[in-house]
């Protein structure tokens, strides 16, 4: 499939800054391809929050690939230097080609798809789970930096249950969205009491998630 080149340099530098840092975590050190459908995607996350990016592409597919950190941020700076105004993609094969350069990136082996650690279980168990202030201010923050509109609003929406994760979009970037995963509190649920009275601050969590947002 061709892509515009710029498209896709913004499309790269709107999820990596949610990828982890850490080489020994090589499934979250690196940014996610999916194509499916006519739809193309991007993900990253660092086990904390996530970035998404994806966006309708004029060819079909069924492919994804994990592209290592290293050879994302290598692509990225091609991106950014060529003066080229297209680019061809082949996803299954992680080959990225322009009419004066060609790149084939090294794959992470194929793991879990990196969508599954959002839906909040742990050894195939529900527990009780909160949202850390924390990674929200931070996630909003490096959100705004990776979109280049620092002055915006992020806007925050709560899932459904309160293993849901939180999903912060901004009007500035519409085909950019970051999911902030719930943590587990307690040890393996044996701590009841402990964790109902942790689940029951999450009253008061929206006052804090809310400061994310100026």
């Amino acid at each position: 499939m061709e892509l515009e080149v710029l498209k896709l340099a913004g499309a790269l530098k709107s999820v990596l800054f949610a990828a982890s840092t850490d080489p020994e975590r090589p499934h979250l050190h690196a940014v996610q391809f999916t194509h499916r459908g006519d739809i193309l995607a991007l993900h990253a996350t660092n086990g904390h929050w996530a970035a998404m990016w994806s966006d309708a592409v004029p060819e079909e597919g069924d492919a994804w690939v994990t592209m290592p950190m290293v050879d994302a941020k290598f692509l990225l700076s091609m991106l950014t230097l060529t003066d080229c105004d297209r680019i061809d993609i082949d996803v299954a094969s992680c080959v990225f080609q322009t009419r004066k350069w060609r790149f084939q990136a090294s794959l992470v082996d194929q793991g879990p798809d990196i969508k599954a650690i959002f839906d909040g279980r742990e050894n195939g168990k529900l527990g009780a789970f909160a949202v850390n202030p924390d990674y929200v201010r931070g996630a909003a923050q490096a959100f705004k930096a990776a979109i280049g509109a620092r002055n915006v609003s992020v806007e925050i929406a709560c899932g459904p249950t309160e293993t849901s994760p939180l999903l912060l979009t901004c009007s500035a970037a519409p085909e950019v969205a970051v999911l902030v995963m719930p943590m587990r509190l307690g040890a393996d649920g044996d701590n009841a009491e402990q964790e109902k009275a942790d689940v029951d601050k999450q009253r008061t969590i929206e006052d804090a998630i809310a400061k994310a947002a100026p």
